[in-house]
């Protein structure tokens, strides 16, 4: 089984849109290594697991299981990427059954003068009998 923030990490570095602005060596999940916690390193994307929960029941059972997670972007405050990130996230992980249900635009980051834009996406995946 593929974790969520893998299999994430893997759609969105397979998109040759998205990996020319971030490379894989700047896309991480769970934490961003503390040497590209730097204005230099921008930008950088960060996957963070949300919730991993049973979803639909049938006699008492799970039938699926219900994943989220959220995709955080740090960029300059002129990057000219900023304002296609949300089309070219949404056309990697609709196709690929993730739907975003949370997000929240560009902010200031209170601890480094970067921007970040936030999204979360769930995921319904029904288990086979």
């Amino acid at each position: 089984m593929t974790l969520p923030t893998t299999e994430v990490r893997d759609l969105l570095l397979a998109d040759e849109q998205f990996s020319a602005i971030i490379p894989p060596e700047k896309c991480f999940a769970l934490f961003i290594p503390e040497e590209f916690q730097t204005v230099d390193s921008a930008p950088v994307a960060l996957l963070t697991p949300v919730s991993d929960v049973p979803y639909d029941f049938a006699s008492n059972k799970s039938i699926s299981k219900q994943n989220a997670i959220q995709l955080q972007i740090w960029t300059l405050y002129d990057d000219e990427n900023l304002s296609e990130f949300d089309d070219i996230v949404t056309n990697i992980m609709e196709p690929a059954g993730w739907y975003e249900y949370w997000g929240f635009g560009a902010v200031k980051d209170p601890t480094i003068d970067l921007l970040v834009t936030t999204w979360r996406f769930r995921k319904i995946t029904y288990k086979s009998n």
